[in-house]
């Protein structure tokens, strides 16, 4: 099968708190191929060179630079976060710092993908002009054979303590 663009699709991918969703539009066509794609892509984290890995860490820093740390628009809902939330994971960014991404090896990139991305951890949801039957026949089939993983373990973190007066402020400079 052609790359999904080639195909006429597209994709794209975002992580919030939560979790990680990419959000693909496929021809109704290219459905079937698609499924067994993304299965495979899920089993099975293709093969990355060092070289390669930290490319992509280094485009996530930069990422992050412009979320939080060059653009004020940016800066200040990190700000009020950080103040309300303090060390509760809701207080931090959600890709990060420069620090501990930096910090990341292609090993710790591995064990998360083998930890995370499983098939327990999946949700599809699946829009179109497609007999629901045939369509769930179709996901039975291409996800059958990846590995379900276990059920990870519920990170409990306690609630902050609001502070009882707190001003931030925040200036942009044009």
């Amino acid at each position: 099968m052609p790359t999904l663009e080639v195909a006429g699709g597209a994709s794209n991918a975002f992580t919030t708190y939560d979790s990680t969703m990419t959000v693909s539009t496929v021809p109704a066509d290219g459905l079937p191929p698609w499924l067994k794609r993304e299965a495979a892509r899920l089993d099975a984290l293709p093969p990355v060179g060092e070289a390669a890995f930290v490319r992509e860490r280094d485009v996530v820093r930069d990422e992050l630079r412009l979320r939080g740390g060059l653009v004020p628009q940016a800066a200040i809902p990190m700000g009020v976060r950080e103040t309300l939330l303090g060390e509760h994971p809701y207080g931090r960014s959600v890709g990060g710092t420069d620090a501990t991404v930096r910090a990341l090896t292609l090993a710790d990139a591995e064990r998360f993908h083998d930890r995370y991305y499983v098939g327990q951890n999946v949700v599809l949801s699946i829009v179109g002009p497609h007999d629901p039957r045939a369509v769930f026949d179709v996901v039975e089939t291409a996800y059958a054979g990846i590995t379900r993983g276990a059920v990870p373990r519920p990170i409990t973190v306690p609630e902050p303590s609001p502070p009882r007066r707190t001003r931030i402020r925040g200036t942009e400079r044009g």
